[in-house]
Formats: structure tokens, sequence, C-alpha cells
């Protein structure tokens, strides 16, 4: 049995000016650090056998806080890297439901067959996800493992490692900054999602859990109704 923990970045600066930050290399903001260091603590209970991340300094800094608590580098991996925006990087969130209609409505409700002008078709993040991170398991067969990656990019690797149909990716719910999400793969590398989503280490004074939904085009026509 291999194990993967998945872990999504700490609250970045676009998360708090509500822009998409995609392959927009936003830094950890104050409380993202803080999520970070929480992370790190709660995952010292785990023996890992290496710590990959993303190339984003947001993901960089979030792992360099679980490897640090357990005396590891952090390997780079581009692979779960987040999904390119293309057109839609930098922007503010809000603003995009008039400029991006029918994007943004598959956004919503049939996000697995969005291709965002100029970037990259989901379709294509859930096949890189999944094929990143079982090379990963598969290079480390029997060990286990961390992965500091990002919001839209761990989701995509959930409608394969949930063996979900492509139109059942909108019931999933999308993680929260620093949450945890353990996949297992067995011998012949199918995959057992034991958790997904949780934050708990997060529940203490002095931290908050990043509620924003900007990013939700669903939770923008319920502030306008």
């Amino acid at each position: 049995m291999t194990k993967v923990y998945l872990i999504r970045h700490g609250e970045a600066l676009g998360n708090v000016t509500h822009v998409f930050q995609g392959l927009s290399d936003l830094p950890l903001t104050d409380n993202g650090r803080k999520q970070a260091k929480l992370v790190g603590e709660r995952m010292k209970a785990v023996h890992l056998d290496k710590v990959y991340a993303s190339h984003m300094t947001r993901a960089q800094d979030t792992a360099q806080a679980v490897a640090s608590c357990q005396g590891l580098p952090v390997i780079t991996e581009p692979g779960v890297v987040e999904i390119n925006g293309g057109e839609w990087e930098g922007q503010y969130w809000p603003d995009m439901p008039k400029k991006y209609p029918r994007e943004t409505y598959l956004w919503d409700h049939n996000i697995y067959k969005l291709c965002i002008p100029g970037g990259e078709p989901i379709q294509h993040v859930c096949e890189r996800m999944r094929d990143t991170v079982r090379k990963l398991a598969k290079e480390n067969e029997g060990k286990t493992i961390a992965v500091v990656s990002h919001g839209g990019a761990i989701r995509c690797l959930m409608q394969s490692a949930m063996h979900l149909e492509p139109d059942e990716m909108d019931k999933l719910p999308w993680c929260d900054n620093t949450s945890v999400t353990l996949v297992e793969y067995d011998d012949n590398f199918d995959t057992h999602v034991v958790f997904y989503n949780d934050a708990s280490h997060l529940d203490v004074d002095g931290v908050e859990v990043n509620d924003d939904k900007a990013w939700q085009m669903e939770s923008l026509e319920e502030k306008r109704a």
C-alpha cells in the first residue's frame, strides 16, 4: 500500500484579493504562513518518506513547513501545478461572469468540459494530475509521501481517484487552504480516498479558515439576488 497525502497550499494573496491566481506566483499571506505551520505540525504524526510540491511559491513555502518538521527536502514536481488560467489569470473574480458568461457557467455546472480561453482544459488538468501522482506513487511504492498542490488541481485528481464520472465533478466540494486529503494506492495502483479536505488542524485561535467563495460563480449570483 502506498499512501499519498495531498495538501493544498496555505492562504495566498489571490485568495484574499479575489483574483484568479492559477499560474500567477502569488505569495502566502501572514494567515497562510500560520496555516502552513499548523499543517506542518499536524503532519509530524505521519512518517513521511518524501515531500513534493509544485514550483509555485505558495506551494513551496507550504511544503517547506511540512518537510522541515521531518528533516526532509522539498522536491519540486511541476506536474502538480495549478491550472493555467489563460485570459483569467489575475482577473477579479466578481467581474468574470459578465466577461465570460459561457465559461463561468461551465465552471459551476460542467467544469470537466471547460477550457478557459488561452488556458489549460480542465480535462487535461485531470489527466495530468492523475498521471503525475500515479507516477509518484509508483516511484515510492510501499511508502508514504506528501504532495503540496493547489485547490483546482487536487479537485481534478479526485475525479479519477474517487472514480467519478466527468459530469460528477461539480458535486465535489473545493478544498480549503492547507486541507489534507489521503489517497491510498494498492498493489495495482488503484485508488481509494480515505478522507478528503480535512482542515481540522486550523481549529485554533488566531488562525482564519479562508471562506472566500469568489471563485464559485453561483455564490456571486446569490449575492446579486
